[in-house]
């Protein structure tokens, strides 16, 4: 078996790799939900401002919506988008959503099933 080198090993057990955030006034006592995240980011503070947008958005309920952009978007799955528009009973302005699903429809748009915060 190789030997590992002792500086590879030293940052592989450092805490620099883990990086833990809470939502601020969230209780949720017997039923709080651990998320855990992995990321390529390798320096702990962009990791913390990462944890803590990852928090901001988990911690409140999420509600699944559906939004249709412009052109052939199957590039946008699994991807954070910015949606904006008005919709008949509210106004995206700027809703942070994370596309869970994507149809291509034969007008040239795509359905975006999302899930976003519910605000």
């Amino acid at each position: 078996m190789p030997a590992i080198d002792s500086g590879l090993a030293d940052w592989l057990k450092s805490a620099s790799l883990n990086t833990s955030v809470a939502a601020d006034g969230v209780e949720w006592g017997d039923r709080a939900v651990t998320i855990e995240q992995q990321s390529p980011i390798d320096l702990k503070a962009e990791a913390q401002v990462e944890a803590a947008r990852i928090v901001a958005f988990m911690s409140g309920p999420l509600v699944k919506d559906r939004v249709t952009v412009k052109g052939r978007r199957r590039d946008l799955l699994h991807r954070v988008i910015t949606a904006t528009g008005n919709r008949v009973g509210y106004t995206l302005a700027g809703v942070v959503a994370f596309v869970i699903g994507v149809a291509e429809n034969e007008n040239g748009t795509t359905s975006l099933t999302v899930l976003r915060k519910l605000t």
